[in-house]
C-alpha cells in the first residue's frame, strides 16, 4: 500500500519529528522502569529513614512518572489522531512542554538536595549557595524556553532558542561539577590512614564521581543534539534521559547504603544513628550518628560529615556541631539503640 505522505517528506519531516518521539518512549521507558525497581527497593529496605526523605523520593519518583506520561502523550499526538498531518508536524505538542518542565523541576529539587549534603559536609554556605544559584539559573532558563516554544506553538522556534538550551544544561552540569568536587574534596579530607576505612572512603568518592559523571554526559549530547537539530523533535531523547538520571543516581545514592554497610571496613556496626566503624584498637569515639574506634581520642576524623554526603547514616545526627569537636568530645563511647552487627 503506498504511503499517503511523499518519501521525500517522510526523510525530511516526519522522521525528525514523529521519529524521534517514537523512539524517545522506547528509552524514556526503560530507565522509568530502573526507577520504579529503585523507588520499590527504597522504600522496601529503608523504612526507618527520615519522613523527609521518604517524601523526597516520592516526588522525584512521581515527576519522573508524569514525565513519561507527557513524552508518551507527545508521541500519541503526532502519531495517532495527527497521522498524515504534515501541518501538523510543525506544530508544538503541550506534551513536549510539559516534559521539558518537568526535567527541569526534577534538577531542581536533585541539586538542592546534594547543595543541603554539602552544606553539611563543610559547614560553608558558599558552596551550597552556588549550587543552589546554578540550579535556580538552569530551572529560569526551562521555564523561559518553555514560554518562550508555547507561545511561538511551532517546533520551528527550537532553532531560535538553541542558546537557552545550552545555557539552561550548562548551568546544570556546572551545578553537578561543582556538586562532585566538592563531596569527593570533603570525602578526601576525612582519611583516618587505616586502609579499610579509606578503602570505604574511595568507594564513597566512585559513587559521587559516576554520579555526577552520569547527568553530564548526557547533558552534554543533549546540547550537541539540540545544536545540530535545532528544528526538529530529536532533543526530547536526550532531554527526557536527563531527568531519568537526576532521578536514578540519587535513588542509586540512597539505595547504596546497604552494600556499603556491608563492605569490611574492620567492624560495621549500624544502629538507629548511624554506622560504627571498630577496629582493633582501644579508644572509642563518640558522635552523634557515626563512631570511628582509632586508638587516638583526636583522630580529627569527619565521619558525621562522610555519612552525610550519601545518606548512609539517619538524618538524627547532630548538625550543629562540627565533626571534628564531636570527635574530641568525652567520654569516648558509642551509643544507638537497635544495634546488629553487620
Amino acid at each position: 500500500m503506498e504511503s499517503p505522505i511523499p518519501a521525500e517528506l517522510i526523510r525530511s519531516v516526519v522522521v525528525p519529528n514523529c521519529g524521534a518521539l517514537f523512539l524517545a518512549v522506547p528509552f524514556a521507558s526503560l530507565f522509568y522502569g530502573v526507577t520504579v525497581l529503585q523507588t520499590y527497593l527504597y522504600y522496601d529496605r529503608y523504612a526507618d529513614d527520615p519522613l523527609y526523605l521518604k517524601l523526597f523520593v516520592a516526588v522525584i519518583s512521581l515527576c519522573d512518572t508524569a514525565q513519561l506520561v507527557f513524552v508518551i502523550y507527545s508521541a500519541w499526538w503526532y502519531l495517532i489522531p495527527n497521522y498524515g498531518n504534515l501541518a501538523s508536524i510543525e506544530l508544538l505538542s503541550f506534551g513536549i512542554a510539559a516534559e521539558t518542565i518537568m526535567t527541569t523541576v526534577l534538577g531542581l529539587f536533585v541539586q538542592c538536595f546534594f547543595a543541603h549534603r554539602v552544606w553539611i559536609m563543610s559547614r560553608n554556605a558558599v558552596l551550597p549557595f552556588i549550587i543552589t544559584a546554578l540550579s535556580l539559573l538552569q530551572f529560569a532558563f526551562g521555564i523561559y524556553y518553555v514560554v518562550m516554544i508555547q507561545r511561538s506553538g511551532t517546533v520551528l522556534v527550537f532553532a531560535q532558542l538553541v542558546w537557552c538550551t545550552a545555557v539552561g544544561l550548562s548551568c546544570s552540569m556546572a551545578s553537578n561539577l561543582v556538586i562532585t568536587l566538592a563531596l569527593c574534596y570533603y570525602l578526601r579530607k576525612i582519611r583516618s590512614g587505616m586502609s579499610k576505612t579509606d578503602k570505604l572512603i574511595r568507594v564513597l568518592v566512585i559513587y559521587t564521581v559516576n554520579t555526577g559523571l552520569i547527568t553530564s554526559v548526557v547533558g552534554i549530547f543533549a546540547i550537541t543534539i539540540s545544536s545540530v537539530f535545532s528544528k526538529t523533535n530529536w532533543l526530547v531523547i536526550p532531554f527526557s534521559l536527563v531527568s531519568k538520571c537526576y532521578v536514578n543516581t540519587t535513588l542509586a545514592t540512597l539505595n547504596a547504603r546497604i552494600k556499603l554497610r556491608n563492605m569490611p571496613a574492620g567492624a560495621i556496626t549500624m544502629t538507629s544513628d548511624g554506622v560504627q566503624f571498630t577496629t582493633d584498637v582501644t579508644g572509642r569515639i563518640r558522635a552523634p550518628g557515626i563512631a570511628f574506634s582509632t586508638g587516638r581520642h583526636d583522630s580529627g576524623i569527619s565521619g558525621v560529615h562522610a555519612t552525610h554526603c550519601l545518606d548512609i547514616i539517619r538524618d538524627g545526627a547532630n548538625e550543629d556541631k562540627p565533626s571534628e569537636d564531636l570527635f574530641k568530645t568525652q567520654p569516648f563511647e558509642v551509643y544507638g539503640s537497635d544495634e546488629s552487627t553487620v
